[in-house]
């Protein structure tokens, strides 16, 4: 419910800021939103997905686990960047049939790069996620989601927003990522890989 609340809540923020950004660069950003929420269903999967075959390693030897997290990080960086590329080709290719307004164009085609740009870092994250939850320790998630949001996401796109017009607000979004990526990384670097059981 409190994880809902966050991402919810932060989403109608996050939309009536884009909203202010101008007709051309909110119709362009529609775009790099549904983007975006395509690359997280594809790394959201693969995170549950992995939580199944990893919960078996776990319920063996959960040590062998902790001597695989940077494999496993390497694993999910390598899966959003992979990811990132594939949006970036598809928005470049559909953004000329976007719209006839050129300015709608840049638009979908800078939105569809910062979510290129920060589909390695949510694969990342979501490798830090997985082990968050494969160890029990979804509050840790909880915690590092709500920062990005409230603590990166909606100040940036705000400042972004009131120094001006266009796609800049959208960039809220690599924000949210890049702090919930080091939060995640170091709640797994303090919880889980300096514990041994």
């Amino acid at each position: 419910m409190g994880s809902a609340v966050v991402d919810y809540g932060g989403n109608v923020v996050f939309t009536l800021i884009l909203a202010a950004s101008g007709t051309a660069a909110l119709a362009g950003m529609r775009f790099g939103v549904q983007a975006h929420l395509l690359a997280f269903i594809f790394v959201s999967s693969v995170s549950s997905a992995a939580l199944y075959i990893l919960g078996k390693v776990y319920a063996e030897d959960p040590n062998t686990i902790r001597g695989g997290a940077r494999e496993v990080r390497r694993t999910f960086f390598l899966i959003g960047a992979a990811v990132g590329f594939l949006v970036l080709l598809g928005g470049f290719a559909a953004a000329p049939f976007s719209s006839p307004d050129s300015d709608v164009v840049s638009a979908v085609r800078l939105s569809t790069a910062v979510v290129a740009l920060l589909c390695p870092i949510a694969g990342l994250t979501y490798g830090n996620v997985t082990l968050l939850r494969l160890f029990g320790m979804t509050n840790r998630e909880f915690v590092s989601n709500a920062l990005g949001v409230w603590c990166a996401q909606i100040p940036l796109a705000l400042l972004f927003v009131l120094l001006a017009d266009g796609v800049l607000p959208f960039f809220g979004l690599l924000a949210y990522w890049a702090l919930r990526c080091a939060v995640s990384h170091r709640q797994v670097t303090r919880h889980v890989l300096a514990r041994s059981l």
